[in-house]
């Protein structure tokens, strides 16, 4: 894991500088050592987080002495050891033990097919001299970032946004559209927009290239609504594939040479992977890390430390409150360089600084699980209606009383955040007005600027070959709605701290079994997620998997918001962007989850000096 930067183009006496400034800013994400390549037509440079061979054979930039080559790398090929079997079957040499080398020579052999042979978490850029051009690659999901920027003649990269700041490539100006998108409904994630004006992404699953003329093509490479997989026939046969797939992931992500733990919320996903981990390693000392929130119903730090003290796991745990969030606000914005959609996030990066201050340097988490797997409830609710549109009344009866039966309720119908993607344009362009008039806390010409504006913009349903409403909007969350932003706070959050979080759930070939997996095989008798819960029962914990209730990973949302510290400063907020002409009026108004996304944003600007224009 670590930081990239790089630039394309221009004269190097200018660019050269402007790099050093850009990946020094990235120190955090890499704090083992710091190298560059440099040549006459492009330069990269690289901050390292030394977790696979940490010796200096695994240094970055790295270069190919034969071809002229030069790679720089963040994140992790699981694959690698495989990889370098394959690699050597087929005569090549390897003078170093880690993965950086084996991405390199998959490069050499298969050039930008190569991608399609890694397992892992990757943002990585290759210099080939040979065609005189840049080569850049995003993982399939997007767990790690990569940031494109154009100025004048000169493409730049980095891993972060803060880096193309200090490299004065980029300005500290908002982005009209995602600010007012932020600001009227959340963080709905684009698969390349940036908070920043003039920065985009690479998007996940997609190699890019440029060229000697400074252009910029990109394509992808991946597209996890396409497998061959057949379908399972029962909830036997996914609930076996399920569990012998997560295995194998969580074995390639214990992969590691340094001090290796995991996050534990209590809940069922993180509790499958700290019982999957020590099931790989039953012995030995591991250590997992989990937010509490002392005296409120959210926390869920008895069901952590229960399953803590039946694995012989030392727990972390982290007591948080509305004063912890007035201290470290900043910094958490700083780290997440733009506003961030709830509270959670802060809760997740004081995790990771728990993580950093007892010396473990790679946490296994539980996200994803809910994206693939149908742990929304709204999932539950759309296989309903499907049944129903397809004429399966007694079959969606039956579904919605077993639901009823384990939670106490029928599943709510939740269409209102997708009644304008599962339309076509004409009901888009009717969800616009009305979103523009929810808002009505912002200001009269911010809102009717944004007027003809398509709110939802890069948030299309995929289309699937089956599964209806249910499987679509499952992949939508997956590539665009829900888990982007996650990875990217994740991301951001972990290294803050020079920490790397890996994600088991996520393994591609995991996600092609879910999206070949009928909702109906996912959300059995009114269980969710039950592949996930067949496998914890296999590891001996019944009462964890069959636990009838489920807390989302989220502080108490009222009462640190409503501390008279945190009240003040979304006072102070609401005042400076309707002095910016942002919000219609000086005191704070709308829902507490429109306070909390006021005061993000005025601490963003606050921490980035950023314009509004």
């Amino acid at each position: 894991m670590c930081g990239i930067a790089g630039v394309v183009g221009g004269d190097p006496r200018v660019r050269r500088p402007q790099l050093a400034r850009a990946i020094a800013v990235l120190a955090h994400r890499g704090p083992d050592g710091q190298h560059s390549f440099e040549s006459e037509r492009a330069d990269l440079a690289h901050t390292r987080l030394a977790i696979i061979d940490p010796s200096t054979a695994s240094d970055q930039p790295m270069v190919d002495p034969h071809s002229g080559c030069a790679l720089v790398y963040n994140g992790e090929i699981y694959n690698y050891v495989e990889l370098r079997r394959e690699l050597e079957a087929r005569h090549h040499r390897f003078f170093s033990s880690g993965d950086t080398e084996v991405l390199l020579r998959s490069y050499l052999e298969w050039g930008a097919a190569c991608v399609e042979h890694l397992n892992g978490m990757f943002a990585f850029a290759v210099w080939d001299p040979r065609a005189d051009g840049l080569f850049l690659a995003r993982d399939r999901l997007g767990e790690k970032p990569l940031h494109l920027s154009r100025n004048d003649d000169r493409w730049w990269f980095a891993s972060e946004i803060k880096a193309l700041l200090a490299a004065g490539v980029v300005d500290a100006r908002a982005n009209p559209g995602y600010l007012f998108r932020f600001l009227a409904m959340g963080d709905l994630g684009h698969p390349e927009e940036t908070p920043f004006a003039g920065v985009r992404q690479l998007r996940a699953g997609h190699c890019g290239w440029v060229t000697s003329s400074g252009e910029l093509r990109t394509w992808p490479y991946w597209n996890p609504a396409e497998s061959d997989l057949l379908p399972p026939k029962s909830g036997d046969e996914v609930d076996q594939r399920f569990a012998d797939l997560f295995s194998q992931s969580v074995m390639m992500r214990l992969r590691s040479d340094v001090a290796l733990g995991t996050s534990l919320s209590g809940g069922l996903d993180s509790s499958l992977v700290i019982a999957m981990v020590r099931h790989h390693q039953p012995q030995g000392e591991l250590h997992a890390f989990t937010a509490s929130f002392p005296n409120t119903p959210a926390d869920e730090l008895p069901y952590a430390a229960a399953l803590a003290d039946r694995l012989g796991v030392t727990l972390h745990p982290v007591s948080l409150g509305p004063g912890d969030l007035d201290a470290d606000l900043d910094r958490m914005t700083w780290a997440n360089e733009g506003p961030v959609e709830a509270t959670s996030v802060f809760a997740q990066f004081r995790v990771m600084e728990e993580a950093r201050r007892a010396g473990i340097t790679v946490l296994l988490d539980g996200q994803g699980a809910d994206e693939t797997m149908g742990g929304y409830e709204k999932y539950a609710s759309e296989e309903v209606l499907d049944l129903v549109a397809r004429g399966h009344i007694v079959k969606a009866i039956r579904s919605a009383r077993d639901w009823r039966a384990v939670r106490g309720s029928l599943p709510g119908v939740v269409m209102k955040n997708y009644v304008g993607l599962m339309g076509g344009p004409g009901v888009r362009r009717g969800l616009n007005p009305l979103v523009t008039k929810r808002a009505g806390w912002l200001a009269p010409d911010f809102r009717h600027a944004h007027r003809g504006r398509d709110v939802l913009e890069g948030l299309t349903v995929p289309r699937v070959s089956r599964g209806g409403s249910a499987a679509a909007n499952s992949l939508l969350d997956l590539e665009r709605a829900v888990l982007p932003r996650l990875l990217r706070y994740g991301d951001r959050n972990s290294m803050a701290w020079s920490r790397e979080v890996r994600l088991p759930y996520l393994d591609h070939r995991l996600i092609q079994l879910a999206n070949a997996t009928p909702m109906s095989l996912k959300i059995r008798n009114g269980w969710s997620k039950e592949p996930i819960r067949g496998a914890l029962e296999r590891l001996g914990h019944p009462d964890v998997a069959r636990r009838r209730f489920k807390k989302n990973y989220m502080p108490p949302n009222e009462e640190w918001l409503g501390d008279p510290r945190i009240a003040s400063r979304i006072q102070e907020a609401w005042t400076r962007l309707h002095d910016d002409g942002l919000l219609a009026h000086a005191t704070p108004a709308g829902s507490i989850n429109a306070r909390w996304r006021v005061l993000s944003v005025e601490s963003w600007r606050a921490n980035f000096g950023v314009s509004w224009a």
